[in-house]
C-alpha cells in the first residue's frame, strides 16, 4: 500500500475531520481525512487540493487570511501543547462551515 493509503487506512478510522498542514511557510495538506472530504463536499484528495490550491489558507474564508502558524501564536495558553483554533472552513459547492478544534505543531525528523 501507498503511503497516503497506509495513513487513510489508520486515520479514516479516527473520529472527527482532521488534516495535517506542513509547518513550513506555504503550509501545504499532506492529508486530509475522509471525514475532512466530507466536510468539504470533496470525493478524494485530488479535489480538495483543486479547491484549496493544496494550502491551509486556500481553505479558510476570511477577508484577510492568517497563516496556521500566526493563528498558533495569538491563540490562548497552551493545554498540553495544543491550542484552540477557530476559522471559517471553505466547502466545494461555495458552502462555509465554522470550524473548531485543537491544533498543535509537531515535528518530525527524517
Amino acid at each position: 500500500m501507498d503511503d497516503q493509503g497506509d495513513l487513510h487506512r489508520y486515520f479514516d478510522a479516527v473520529p472527527g475531520a482532521f488534516c495535517l498542514i506542513t509547518a513550513d511557510a506555504e503550509e501545504r495538506i499532506a492529508f486530509a481525512s475522509a471525514d475532512m472530504l466530507a466536510l468539504c463536499r470533496c470525493s478524494d484528495e485530488a479535489a480538495l487540493a483543486a479547491l484549496t490550491g493544496g494550502r491551509f489558507l486556500g481553505m479558510v474564508d476570511e477577508t484577510a487570511p492568517l497563516p496556521l502558524a500566526t493563528r498558533l501564536d495569538q491563540a490562548g495558553p497552551e493545554n498540553e501543547g495544543y491550542r484552540y483554533v477557530t476559522f471559517s472552513l471553505r466547502g466545494a459547492d461555495n458552502h462555509f462551515v465554522q470550524v473548531e478544534g485543537s491544533a498543535k505543531r509537531v515535528g518530525i525528523d527524517g
